[in-house]
């Protein structure tokens, strides 16, 4: 008898592997639900249900529930979070689903980084509340940033632009945020718990650079851009102001090393150590490289 699984989500970096991973797994079926239009669909294996949800619309959500067994609820980084998780979590309730693992942010509640991490918290509180069981996973920063935020910037000027600082970021890869989701939804044993994920090393950005620059073959850069100009791209591209106040928030903490610290959350879930950042760069070693024509410039993002 198979299991039918829902990932939310799903088109996000986590959520694209849940999906990618629990196709390949025998005795599941899968079904992707996303709050954008997933245009790729048709082309995609029939092994995977792909849905559109609004998050705000009842309806979608019950449909995309309907029949399933087990859950991933991955919501986006939005002022609506907290509202967002709560329907999902109303509309599993009433699909009668037994199992739920919601992805969460390292340090969430904390106090200190701001609204973000406090969406986080209170959103975490919602799914623990349920009538479900549930797990948390607690995952820093995704490597994966720098195939979707920094990768168009490192190719055509051989540089990447953050406003963190000297700060240091223990990231994880998406994939092995995937594999300790897939075990936390499918293992007995994990309903009540919560996992912190990181990578194994702590990283500044400038050996970011480096180990780029080593694995890639190519020269690339870091570029702190400070807080108050990463603010005023975020103020100009029309984020909200609660928005752009939590990531302004965040990314202070993370500049004074808030989000440092290396975990053994994954290796207690699946037995294995995370990948590091070396590894994340030669798997991805094409995509990261630097145009022949690329050149720093000024130093605006």
């Amino acid at each position: 008898m198979s299991t039918n699984v829902l990932v939310t989500g799903a088109t996000g970096r986590a959520g694209t592997e849940m999906v990618r991973r629990l196709a390949a797994t025998s005795g599941v079926r899968v079904r992707a639900a996303s709050h954008y239009p997933d245009r790729e669909a048709d082309s995609r294996a029939d092994a995977v249900d792909f849905v559109e949800v609004a998050f705000d619309d009842p309806g979608t959500l019950d449909s995309a529930f309907a029949g399933i067994d087990k859950a991933v609820l991955i919501t986006p980084e939005d002022v609506r979070m907290v509202r967002m998780t709560d329907h999902l979590v109303q509309s599993a309730e009433r699909a009668g689903v037994k199992r739920l693992v919601r992805v969460s942010f390292i340090n969430a509640g904390d106090g200190l980084s701001g609204p973000l991490l406090k969406w986080h918290k209170e959103a975490e509180e919602i799914v623990a509340a349920s009538s479900i069981p549930s797990t948390f996973l607690r995952p820093n920063s995704y490597m994966q940033n720098f195939l979707t935020m920094y990768a168009p910037s490192i190719f055509v000027r051989g540089a990447f632009f953050t406003p963190m600082g000297c700060g240091r970021i223990s990231y994880i890869d998406a994939r092995d945020v995937a594999d300790a989701g897939i075990e936390a939804l499918m293992a007995d044993g994990h309903e009540g718990k919560g996992y912190d994920l990181t990578g194994p090393a702590s990283l500044a950005h400038d050996e970011i650079a480096e180990i780029l620059s080593r694995e890639i073959g190519q020269q690339i850069s870091y570029v702190d851009v400070g807080e108050d100009d990463a603010c005023a791209v975020l103020e100009r591209r029309g984020a909200s102001p609660a928005l752009v106040e939590a990531l302004c928030d965040l990314w202070k903490a993370m500049r004074h090393d808030a989000f440092s610290a290396t975990s053994d959350g994954f290796e207690r879930l699946t037995g294995r150590s995370p990948r590091s950042f070396d590894d994340f760069v030669r798997d991805h070693h094409a995509e990261l490289r630097v145009s022949p024509t690329a050149r720093l410039g000024d130093k605006r993002p």
